[in-house]
Protein backbone atom coordinates (compact mmCIF):
# COMPACT_ATOMS: atom_id res chain seq x y z
CA UNK A 1 0.00 0.00 0.00
CA UNK A 2 2.73 2.76 0.96
CA UNK A 3 4.26 1.70 -2.59
CA UNK A 4 1.22 2.59 -4.41
CA UNK A 5 0.90 5.75 -2.22
CA UNK A 6 4.39 6.82 -2.96
CA UNK A 7 4.05 6.25 -6.48
CA UNK A 8 0.66 8.27 -6.87
CA UNK A 9 1.90 11.20 -5.37
CA UNK A 10 5.90 11.10 -7.06
CA UNK A 11 2.92 10.79 -10.22
CA UNK A 12 0.82 13.84 -9.33
CA UNK A 13 4.02 15.81 -8.63
CA UNK A 14 5.63 14.91 -12.11
CA UNK A 15 2.02 15.94 -13.65
CA UNK A 16 2.22 19.32 -12.09
CA UNK A 17 6.17 19.97 -13.32
CA UNK A 18 5.33 18.94 -16.93
CA UNK A 19 2.15 21.61 -16.49
CA UNK A 20 4.62 23.92 -15.01
CA UNK A 21 7.01 23.44 -18.04
CA UNK A 22 3.98 23.87 -20.65
CA UNK A 23 3.28 27.28 -18.98
CA UNK A 24 6.83 28.76 -18.93
CA UNK A 25 7.27 27.51 -22.53
CA UNK A 26 4.07 29.28 -23.21
CA UNK A 27 4.61 32.89 -25.19
CA UNK A 28 1.61 34.03 -23.70
CA UNK A 29 3.27 33.48 -20.03
CA UNK A 30 6.42 34.75 -21.11
CA UNK A 31 5.23 37.99 -22.78
CA UNK A 32 3.39 38.49 -19.62
CA UNK A 33 6.36 37.89 -17.69
CA UNK A 34 8.41 40.32 -19.78
CA UNK A 35 5.65 43.23 -19.18
CA UNK A 36 5.46 42.71 -15.62
CA UNK A 37 9.03 43.47 -15.99
CA UNK A 38 10.30 40.14 -14.38
CA UNK A 39 14.59 39.85 -14.41
CA UNK A 40 15.67 37.30 -16.76
CA UNK A 41 17.72 36.55 -13.71
CA UNK A 42 14.99 35.33 -11.40
CA UNK A 43 15.37 32.38 -10.40
CA UNK A 44 12.13 29.93 -9.53
CA UNK A 45 13.24 28.31 -6.17
CA UNK A 46 9.96 26.57 -6.11
CA UNK A 47 11.34 23.55 -7.52
CA UNK A 48 14.26 23.06 -5.15
CA UNK A 49 11.66 23.56 -2.46
CA UNK A 50 9.60 21.04 -3.70
CA UNK A 51 12.42 18.83 -3.89
CA UNK A 52 13.57 19.61 -0.52
CA UNK A 53 10.40 19.05 1.07
CA UNK A 54 9.83 15.60 -0.90
CA UNK A 55 13.33 14.60 0.51
CA UNK A 56 12.18 15.81 4.28
CA UNK A 57 8.76 13.58 3.77
CA UNK A 58 10.22 10.40 2.30
CA UNK A 59 13.46 10.58 4.74
CA UNK A 60 11.15 10.83 7.72
CA UNK A 61 9.14 8.24 6.25
CA UNK A 62 11.86 5.77 4.85
CA UNK A 63 12.58 4.43 8.20
CA UNK A 64 8.88 3.50 9.06
CA UNK A 65 8.47 2.49 5.51
CA UNK A 66 11.29 0.06 5.75
CA UNK A 67 10.34 -1.24 8.77
CA UNK A 68 6.91 -2.45 7.94
CA UNK A 69 8.63 -4.43 4.92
Amino acid sequence: MIKEVKEKYVASIEKLELEREQTMLDPKFQEWMVNLGVSQSYEDISLRLNARDMMDYWGDNWTIIQSRN
